[in-house]
């Protein structure tokens, strides 16, 4: 804030599946990933401006996580996304500042 005068900001998704990892290259190797986990949290995180949140999980996510816990979860149902069949349940996500 000092330097710039501004606060950069983020949007981010976090989803959870199997996802597939790979080494490309032969004298500039790269770690590269892939499967529908990594454009299914793409999709989301996408959708965060338009939802106007700056993290969303879904629905996977959320009910891996504990009950007890200082987030605030705003359900913003169901959403469909370019090159799904199915439909994803999302959720904002905010600290609970009390």
């Amino acid at each position: 804030m000092n330097k710039y005068g501004a606060v950069p900001s983020f949007k981010a998704s976090i989803h959870t599946g199997e996802v597939t990892i790979s080494e490309v290259g032969v004298s500039k190797k790269e770690i590269v990933y892939h499967g529908d986990t990594i454009n299914t949290a793409a999709r989301i995180r996408s959708s965060a401006h338009t939802l106007s949140q700056s993290l969303l999980i879904s629905e996977a996510v959320r009910d891996q996580l504990d009950a007890d816990t200082d987030l605030i979860f705003d359900d913003l149902g169901e959403h469909a996304f370019k090159d799904r069949d199915e439909m994803v349940h999302v959720y904002g996500v905010t600290a609970n500042n009390q």
